[in-house]
């Protein structure tokens, strides 16, 4: 998703005889603006604006707004500047668009996947370099009955000069996504969501779409009596910052490669527990793409990750319900009535573990791996005394929190729990946990 600037003319599908003229642009940090000479339709909202460029390119803008007009009365020169917060070239496109194919890239993929081409050969002594260049096949990972998903290589070749003084060949690896039935664009970027996720997993770096577009079988062109699905790039502002991060193959948790066999397994279950554990993916990503903020607050959404994680996966109780509602039933029975409604409130969560019992439980299970950089009791007890104090600043806790280098000693182990949890769900075996814990951050972490 490069800047991309264009003139034309622009107008919305239920007034195509109302054409205006105006400037679009698109950068990834502020996203697609429409300057225009002149108010297009009869509100400062539209579902869909469409214009064709000074090069004939045709584009859509989607759930767009008015946000700046300089009104001239009288003159005729009125300027609008519209947000949109889609962008597509390629097509007018109506509002329920359904797409059968997408493909995208982003930053780290190329490292991920580890797949090249070319064979170089230098030869100093005759001053020769010979390149062979064979373009890798297409990586099947995962299929179902409703969508195919894999990994393919697009590649670009040198052009031919008069003067030949460079040949260039680039190859970028792409998500490739067939899906048996059209799909819309918010199905789409939840895919796109889900597979950055994955990504981002293996490399432990944020991960951002760089290039994005798709087809659908109701968008056609024909040249000659050759008929082909329209190209339509997709923009968008994704969330993220978008750095140069330097991760090569053998710094990731895992590559391509070493999943490569698994990899229809594992990308199964990740899609099916990014959705039964929406609230922990989103909690655990949102740290790893937001910029760093205090450090206390870091450490409560982790928590809450946790916790959040333990209580969908884990027994969310003490005692059988059954039996539960009898302890309960027995202590209201002996109280004054005047304090009955008081207590019942109290014990509306009193049959769920606590939080010093589902740590402790996630310890256990992976205590393998976690048992090398902390004791178990010292692990929750900080955890849980941390985080009652950032919760309700009890002063008699100010003394057993965790802070400064205790505080990022803390938040990594629980960065490290939380990995260990998706990767169990993710379908990993303790032997590749095992491996993929050397690799923590924590390893780097000096403690005290």
């Amino acid at each position: 998703m490069e800047e991309i600037k264009y003139k034309g003319v622009w107008w919305i599908p239920s007034q195509p005889e109302n054409k205006i003229s105006g400037a679009l642009s698109y950068t990834r940090e502020e996203g697609s603006y429409l300057q225009i000479d002149g108010r297009i339709g009869n509100s400062d909202s539209y579902n869909l604006i469409h214009g064709i460029s000074n090069i004939g390119e045709k584009i859509t803008l989607q759930k767009a707004f008015n946000v700046e007009s300089i009104r001239r009365n009288g003159t005729g020169l009125d300027e609008y500047r519209i947000f949109a917060n889609y962008l597509f070239v390629g097509a007018w496109l109506n509002e329920d668009v359904k797409f059968n194919k997408l493909f995208f890239r982003t930053n780290l993929l190329d490292e991920w996947v580890d797949r090249s081409g070319f064979d170089i050969k230098h030869d100093y002594q005759n001053k020769s370099v010979r390149i062979n260049y064979v373009t890798p096949n297409k990586i099947e990972l995962c299929s179902s009955d409703n969508i195919k998903i894999a990994i393919v290589i697009i590649v670009q070749t040198p052009s031919l000069n008069f003067v030949q003084k460079e040949a260039i060949i680039r190859q970028k690896a792409f998500f490739e996504i067939n899906f048996a039935e059209g799909k819309d664009f918010n199905f789409l970027q939840n895919i796109i969501y889900q597979l950055r996720n994955f990504v981002a997993l293996a490399t432990n770096k944020p991960i951002i779409p760089i290039e994005v577009y798709g087809y659908s079988n109701d968008y056609i062109e024909a040249i000659g009596s050759t008929s082909y699905p329209s190209k339509i790039d997709i923009y968008y502002m994704p969330v993220g910052d978008l750095r140069d991060y330097d991760v090569i193959p053998p710094n990731m948790f895992f590559t391509l490669k070493e999943i490569l066999n698994t990899s229809q397994e594992k990308l199964s279950r990740w899609f099916v527990k990014h959705n039964e554990l929406a609230p922990v993916f989103a909690l655990f990503f949102s740290i790893m793409y937001r910029s760093p903020g205090y450090q206390e607050r870091v450490f409560i959404s982790l928590v809450q990750a946790v916790e959040t994680y333990h209580r969908r996966t884990c027994k969310n109780f003490d005692l059988d319900e059954e039996k539960h509602k009898e302890r309960v039933s027995s202590i209201l029975n002996v109280i004054q009535t005047e304090y009955k409604d008081w207590l019942s409130n109290r014990l509306t969560y009193s049959n769920e573990p606590t939080l010093r019992n589902r740590l402790k439980e996630l310890f256990d299970k992976y205590n393998y791996i976690l048992s090398k950089f902390i004791e178990k009791q010292e692990f929750v007890n900080l955890s849980v005394n941390t985080r009652n104090y950032h919760t309700h600043f009890d002063k008699s806790l100010e003394k057993l929190r965790a802070t400064k280098s205790k505080l990022t000693l803390l938040i990594e182990l629980h960065k490290s729990l939380l990995l260990l949890c998706l990767l169990d769900e993710t379908g990993f075996s303790s032997t590749e946990m095992k491996n993929i814990s050397q690799k923590f951050d924590i390893h780097r972490i000096k403690f005290y």
